[in-house]
């Protein structure tokens, strides 16, 4: 099998009806399968983290 190399983007748009899991809000998160390949974002709502910043 050939090996290819190139790139993939994904943008997620928006949520909605996100359930409440815990005692104030959502949690939003993403995961991502592509083949054997697994990609797990979420996001925290801390000054520093920004959800999207995954990479393969």
């Amino acid at each position: 099998m050939e090996h290819l190399l190139g790139l993939l983007r994904v943008r997620v748009k928006r949520g909605v009806n996100l359930a409440i899991r815990d005692t104030r809000s959502s949690d939003p998160y993403v995961i991502l399968r592509l083949g054997k390949q697994v990609v797990y974002d979420n996001d925290t709502f801390s000054l520093d983290d920004k959800m999207g910043d995954a990479d393969f």
